[in-house]
């Protein structure tokens, strides 16, 4: 599989009967032509953002989030002040309690950031949904998410 992905040369050279070797001549860049990308500060905020978000107010370890994101701790932490000048704006905070991040708010607060600063959502227009209008996306799909979130918005008492 790793070969396929290798525009070139293979990145992993095996002989019958002598193993498997990494080829000298090929580097992790040449398998993967997004290693650049994947590491670029402002997606790595926009998907740390997106994580906080999704699952606030649950806490996220600093060291789990570095690892994830293939960052040191206090590249973490730098983040988490770029971020936090994001969520002021939503009367959000993004606090640290024993190591842990978490966003602190009221839930209306939260949905509101998540609407407006994660692109996936203000994608969709959950009004026209409602009335049936032709919509870019799957439409069974769409109305199958509208169906859960009116249902956890009614379990939880949340208008």
């Amino acid at each position: 599989v790793i070969n396929k992905d290798c525009p070139v040369e293979a990145f992993i050279l095996s002989e019958k009967g002598r193993g498997f070797k990494l080829n000298p001549r090929s580097s992790l860049v040449d398998v993967d032509g997004n290693f650049t990308e994947a590491f670029d500060p402002e997606v790595r905020r926009e998907k740390l953002l997106e994580r906080l978000l999704l699952t606030a107010p649950k806490p996220h370890s600093i060291y789990d989030l570095g690892e994830e994101f293939y960052v040191s701790e206090s590249v973490v932490l730098k983040d988490r002040q770029i971020l936090q000048e994001s969520l002021a704006i939503y009367g959000l905070d993004l606090k640290m309690r024993q190591r842990k991040l978490f966003i602190d708010g009221d839930e209306a607060q939260i949905r509101s950031a998540i609407l407006n600063l994660l692109p996936m959502f203000n994608q969709l227009d959950l009004e026209q949904i409602t009335q049936n209008k032709v919509q870019p996306l799957d439409g069974e799909l769409a109305h199958f998410c509208l169906g859960l979130l009116i249902t956890l918005e009614r379990e939880l008492g949340v208008n």
